[in-house]
């Protein structure tokens, strides 16, 4: 039958492979991943959990599918920041500010993978590893360009970097879009905390 073939060749809609990761994440943020299931997936969406396998093979591909998504935006958000400008500060607070608008858009599956993250990143496999351990080596070298600017010596970027990392994580359990404060805010002010500044605030405080 060449129209069924044709039919189990195609590739899945976009549409519902949006949808399904959308469902999942939401579902894996509210019950952790090894506590959600497909079944809850498939019924948030009216579909069986037979008919999920035709867009995924199981849970561990639908993880997967998640965080390399994010990491992928996350180390193409970071090196948008590197190109933005000349200035080490400067493209210090953009990567901040970049990586907490993205954490606040997708906090359903940061929130996995920040709350299960040996777990989620067992599962979801090498390659989200690997993203992971680039955006972190790209984010050091980012803090140490600044830390040089500012002429700081004696200071492990890496350590500092963690730091910065560690705080920008947490915003996914108090930061919200409505407010009070958005994450362009709350990267200024602690990059403020940390001595680095985008170049106009810098011009600013040097003015009569």
């Amino acid at each position: 039958m060449p129209g069924a073939a044709t039919s189990r060749t195609a590739s899945p809609p976009p549409a519902r492979v949006e949808e399904i990761l959308q469902a999942a994440a939401g579902v894996f943020r509210e019950r952790g991943y090894h506590g959600g299931t497909l079944e809850e997936v498939g019924a948030q969406l009216g579909i069986t959990r037979a008919a999920l396998y035709y867009y995924f093979r199981n849970k561990q591909a639908v993880l997967r599918e998640l965080l390399t998504r994010a990491m992928r935006v996350g180390v193409t958000e970071l090196d948008a920041a590197m190109a933005a400008s000349d200035d080490p500060e400067e493209r210090l607070v953009i990567a901040i500010t970049k990586l907490i608008e993205l954490i606040a858009r997708e906090r359903d599956i940061f929130t996995i993978y920040f709350q299960e993250n040996e777990e989620v990143m067992s599962a979801a496999g090498e390659e989200a590893r690997e993203l992971e351990r680039e955006y972190a080596r790209r984010f050091t070298s980012l803090v140490a360009d600044a830390l040089a600017a500012r002429g700081v010596e004696g200071v492990d970027p890496g350590v500092v970097a963690r730091g910065i990392l560690g705080m920008c994580n947490w915003t996914y359990r108090w930061l919200h879009p409505d407010g009070p404060l958005t994450a362009s805010e709350v990267a200024r002010q602690w990059s403020a905390v940390f001595g680095f500044h985008p170049r106009e605030n810098r011009t600013a405080r040097r003015q009569p």
